[in-house]
């Protein structure tokens, strides 16, 4: 009802406010609040054994979390020295204060969990990259003759090495834009499902962070996919015309193939592992 009024006031247990900002829907911290506003306008209680308030603070420019912590720190050991070293104050009396940043706050127990799912999800990437890899590598080595042929008419390597990157960049291209498409029809889902007080949740999106970080994905993958089976493939193209080096190709198409079965496994080992932990 305020909209983006920021200069009326409200009365608010007995006191003016002023509201100074109105922040969006679903902006709510801590849980289930309605209006933030000044301590300093309630009520004053002696008592140092009382825990029931989360004080929310903005750092001075300049000062870092350590800092703050280590003034607050001292200014509540200094409650203490009022008193008195002999007075009984209790197990409640604070004795240290802890300086959160609101991120850490909010979204820090996520943060763990979301490494290791995305440390998890690049192994998954390895394989996939593997796989495609070695079809490439299958592919190119079928198709050597033809290769030597185009070198033969007057094509470079390089142009060799670009056709068979322009290929496997229109396979990972297409496979970019599929696993677009799923991930925002699984992010409906997810959210359409997913439990209450999941902090932020809302805020998630496919945008064109996103989008961009998939493209450089893509090109990191064809590059990773393709460019290895490419010089390998491209080699010995001129001597497997005299059919001469097709017996020696074929040795090290072949040790290409069991070192890619071995690090395919290796990385699915590792991604089983990783998952049963």
């Amino acid at each position: 009802s305020l909209g983006s009024r920021t200069d009326r006031l409200l009365n608010v247990d007995g006191y003016d406010v002023r509201v100074v900002g109105v922040l969006p829907p679903g902006r709510e911290f801590p849980i289930c609040t309605d209006m933030l506003y000044p301590l300093e306008r309630a009520e004053q209680y002696e008592s140092r054994t009382a825990h029931n308030y989360t004080v929310i603070g903005r750092l001075r420019d300049g000062t870092d979390v350590a800092t703050a912590k280590s003034e607050l720190s001292v200014i509540t050991r200094s409650f203490q020295d009022e008193l008195g070293a002999g007075t009984d104050i209790g197990d409640y009396f604070p004795v240290d204060a802890i300086v959160t940043p609101l991120h850490d706050n909010m979204v820090g127990v996520m943060r763990r969990p979301l490494v290791i799912l995305f440390g998890t999800s690049l192994l998954l990437l390895l394989v996939a990259c593997v796989n495609l890899a070695s079809t490439t590598l299958a592919r190119v080595t079928d198709r050597e003759r033809e290769l030597s042929l185009r070198h033969a008419l007057g094509a470079s390597r390089g142009e060799l090495v670009r056709l068979q990157l322009t290929e496997t960049g229109l396979l990972v291209g297409t496979g970019a834009l599929l696993a677009f498409a799923l991930a925002a029809l699984v992010l409906q889902l997810v959210r359409s499902t997913a439990p209450g007080g999941l902090t932020r949740f809302d805020a998630v999106s496919i945008d064109a962070t996103v989008a961009s970080f998939t493209a450089a994905l893509a090109l990191l993958t064809a590059l990773l996919a393709g460019v290895w089976p490419a010089l390998l493939a491209t080699r010995r193209v001129a001597g497997s015309l005299r059919g001469g080096a097709r017996t020696g190709a074929g040795r090290e198409s072949h040790r290409a193939w069991r070192v890619l079965i071995g690090a395919e496994f290796a990385a699915a080992l590792l991604l089983l592992v990783t998952s049963g932990l």
